[in-house]
């Protein structure tokens, strides 16, 4: 990927919000869900330890202990057939126990993936939807 490209957080996908939240779901099945609210079209998951949060393959350092990351994930229909994905990476580090945590940067890549998956996951709902038809 160039390096130059800008990376996106948010995806509008076509389908019902029920489609495309089962698909998001599915897309986060690995993770900790702290808060599932469909009304409201929230996804929270918990913070999870450093040793665990996602990295990018390309880079060979991982995060140590003391980094947190979490994902909040908001679902809006933006017309009749589009349903708005948006994903939010919180990456912070705590330093200790008495300071507050520190935002890391982030380079955009998990919620790449994630984006990719929800796609992924509403392509094989349709294909298995198509077949059952026949």
């Amino acid at each position: 990927m160039n390096s130059g490209t800008k990376l996106t957080n948010e995806t509008v996908f076509k389908g019902s919000m029920d489609d495309v939240w089962m698909a998001t779901e599915r897309a986060l099945a690995q993770y900790p869900i702290s808060e599932s609210n469909k009304d409201a079209g929230i996804l929270k998951t918990d913070y999870l330890r450093g040793t665990q949060c996602w990295h990018s393959p390309s880079k060979a350092e991982k995060f140590s202990a003391g980094v947190r990351c979490s994902l909040s994930l908001q679902l809006v229909r933006i017309s009749s057939r589009g349903i708005r994905v948006r994903i939010h990476k919180s990456l912070q580090v705590m330093r200790d126990f008495i300071s507050e945590p520190e935002s890391l940067p982030n380079d955009g890549m998990e919620e790449v993936h994630i984006l990719y998956r929800i796609d992924r996951e509403l392509t094989i709902a349709k294909e298995i939807a198509a077949n059952h038809a026949h």
